[in-house]
């Protein structure tokens, strides 16, 4: 069992889906995330922790959600979208990337970013299409 996200249209149709992983693999990876921005997620409200998520933490939408079931908006996704851009965009600094690939063993350095890579498509393709991820 694990993860799997659908890509809704605006009529509620399946256009695309991709598998997120495990949910244990799934959480592994927002922890990472969490850590990339700049916070333990295990600090968090509904992770053990007591501090409560801020509108601009960056990819909140994605961070705080159930990994089970539920939705994000398309509101969430173009902010999702926006805050994958940005990360992307300067993780492919080679330099940075280097840094990244030592702090992380190489295999789940590429992994990670595999998955940020899949998310961005993902995401991309619900807000072109008016859209919405459904959590599976």
């Amino acid at each position: 069992m694990g993860l799997d996200i659908v890509v809704l249209d605006k009529l509620g149709e399946s256009i695309d889906s991709f598998r997120a992983g495990s949910y244990s693999g799934f959480g592994e990876w927002r922890e990472i995330l969490a850590k990339e921005v700049g916070f333990d997620l295990n600090d968090m409200l509904g992770f053990g922790g007591k501090k409560k998520w801020k509108k601009d933490t960056p990819f909140s939408e994605l961070l705080s959600h159930s990994d089970c079931d539920g939705e994000l908006s398309l509101d969430e996704c173009k902010n999702l979208l926006k805050d994958f851009n940005s990360y992307l965009d300067d993780k492919m600094d080679k330099r940075k990337m280097i840094i990244f690939k030592l702090e992380n063993t190489n295999n789940d350095a590429l992994w990670f970013l595999e998955k940020m890579k899949e998310w961005r498509i993902a995401l991309k393709e619900a807000v072109d299409k008016g859209g919405k991820l459904v959590f599976c």
